[in-house]
């Protein structure tokens, strides 16, 4: 009998994971998808449809987007659908303690990390933030503890010295697609016993939010500026303010990088131009280099380096945090 599933995802992580299962209808029901609801963007004017809802366009499925799930109503609504097992891959919503034990199987969790390392809302980011050189993906059983459950699966996954939250994000949403095809049959029929994680091992990530890619170039090294660069694309993305002569200051995100060890006689902070270093401007830091290739000043479109100084020319020798 095919066992009756319910998949809660939102982000682009969670497809290819759905995906898998979709294939795999004949073996697998998906009694419903539940999803984070449209979010307005544009001061209201537009509403975003997340990731997982476009994927679901024309495929059929019953489509859930309770605003709260953490409600009677939902509970209630939940326990209709009589589910025996229920999949979540990055849903961004904390699953009620009521609901756990509702599905024979029970919930279980695709986490972008080798647990009891990196528990929490941002695994992927942090491990490019920490420039390792390796992560994982970890299956693991649901309970009312974050990313605390007994591990049923894990699989480890090299990070490429180029990847950034994109690269290595979809990296690792593809080996856990594969993961988790691995791990169903063998969980289901009872073969694969649960393994606890050792607690005192646990090492917790945090929400990133907008200031976090705020770059202080006095106190941070080449190395650490280019680790924010890639953990905080496409966001917050890596910023700076530069002031003006006039002493206007400007946002300006960093679009296109690359770093240097070199170690300058000017003090950390100080944007340099030196032809026989590199054709672009670079600022230097407490340890190297970064040199800085496109730009989106506030306000403006994507531009070379080299055409904001023809319009700043001050820009050079300014001092950045």
């Amino acid at each position: 009998m095919q066992p009756r599933i319910i998949f809660m995802g939102t982000s682009t992580f969670a497809i290819p994971a759905l995906k898998e299962l979709i294939r795999r209808k004949n073996k697998y029901r998906i009694i419903a998808v539940y999803t984070q609801p449209d979010k307005a963007q544009n001061r209201g004017l537009k509403m975003n449809c997340c990731p997982v809802k476009n994927f679901l366009k024309n495929k059929g499925l019953k489509i859930k987007e309770p605003e709260k799930i953490n409600s009677k109503k939902e509970l209630e609504k939940f326990q209709k659908l009589k589910p025996d097992l229920v999949i979540v891959a990055a849903y961004g919503k904390f699953i009620p303690k009521d609901f756990l034990s509702i599905p024979q199987f029970g919930f279980i969790n695709i986490h972008p990390s080798l647990l009891p390392e990196y528990r929490g809302p941002s695994p992927i980011q942090t491990a490019i933030l920490h420039q390792n050189s390796k992560t994982g993906t970890t299956i693991i059983k649901l309970n009312e503890e974050m990313d605390a459950g007994d591990i049923l699966t894990q699989k480890e996954v090299p990070i490429d010295p180029k990847d950034d939250f994109p690269s290595l994000s979809q990296k690792l949403a593809e080996k856990s697609a594969k993961l988790l095809i691995e791990t169903l049959p063998r969980y289901l029929n009872g073969s694969l016993k649960p393994k606890p994680q050792n607690n005192n091992q646990a090492t917790y990530t945090k929400i990133i939010n907008k200031k976090d890619g705020l770059i202080n170039f006095q106190k941070e090294t080449a190395a650490q500026i280019l680790a924010k660069f890639k953990a905080f694309k496409p966001w917050p993305n890596t910023y700076f303010y530069y002031k003006s002569k006039k002493n206007n200051e400007l946002k300006i995100d960093l679009i296109s990088i690359s770093i240097n060890d070199l170690i300058t006689k000017e003090k950390a902070g100080i944007v340099q131009l030196d032809k026989k270093i590199s054709k672009y401007p670079f600022i230097t830091t407490k340890k190297g280099i970064v040199i800085i290739k496109k730009i989106k000043p506030a306000g403006k479109s994507i531009m070379r380096s080299l055409e904001f100084i023809n319009g700043r020319p001050d820009f050079i020798e300014s001092r950045i945090q």
